[in-house]
């Protein structure tokens, strides 16, 4: 008898070929073109098994880190399979992150900066300590931008804003046993791309999501 994690991964495969050899991407003024490429010549026929091993895990890291990199291009990074250098750093008080990102509920812009310098170094959101952010960000993503995308006002959800919690997202569905973030993933990507929403949406985020999202998958097949 099957058990529940050999359905899961069954029901997973097909979607995994698809995120890979079919992907919906396309080159815009927004992003580097060579990233595109490059996302697309490394997914392309690549195996479940091969997809897992893009998956970092830096041995013993499970304290905060910062990278000259930043975030946007420590993300690029990670989608692909690669590492930026890391370096300890004191980690910035939750308490006052949280009180800052309820202020922001009415501000995308503003949503989108704090998590982008909270989290230069993207895997510090995997971590142990951001358990409330992350169920925050989760929580954002399946209840008010759903609802706002469900409602076809799809002008009223920002684009970098729910592109960057999809990215987070995907690094974290790649690296726990918990199942509502990779459903989350799978639920945006079944969305039709006419109801995206295209207000100030940056390819390379788009780009960077798919090729994370295709390592969540690997990582439950």
């Amino acid at each position: 008898m099957s058990t529940s994690r050999e359905l899961i991964s069954n029901a997973l495969k097909e979607r995994f070929r698809e995120v890979c050899d079919e992907p919906r991407l396309s080159t815009a003024a927004s992003g580097p073109a060579n990233f595109f490429q490059d996302v697309r010549q490394k997914l392309y026929g690549i195996s479940p098994a091969d997809a897992r091993k893009l998956i970092s895990y830096p041995r013993g890291l499970d304290y905060w880190t910062t990278s000259d990199a930043g975030f946007r291009r420590s993300l690029l990074a990670l989608s692909l399979g690669h590492q930026t250098e890391l370096r300890p750093s004191e980690q910035p008080p939750v308490a006052l992150f949280m009180k800052l990102l309820a202020a922001s509920r009415a501000d995308p812009q503003q949503r989108t900066q704090l998590l982008a310098e909270r989290y230069g170094s993207p895997l510090n959101f995997t971590l142990p300590s951001e358990d409330e952010a992350r169920e925050y960000v989760l929580m954002r993503l399946m209840t008010h931008d759903r609802a706002g995308l469900e409602k076809e006002d799809s002008v009223k959800v920002n684009g970098d804003d729910l592109l960057l919690k999809l990215n987070l997202v995907a690094v974290q569905a790649a690296r726990t046993t918990d199942l509502r973030f990779l459903d989350a993933l799978n639920y945006y990507y079944e969305l039709p791309r006419a109801v995206w929403p295209i207000q100030a949406c940056d390819d390379s985020l788009m780009a960077s999501y798919h090729a994370l999202y295709a390592q969540a998958l690997a990582a439950w097949i």
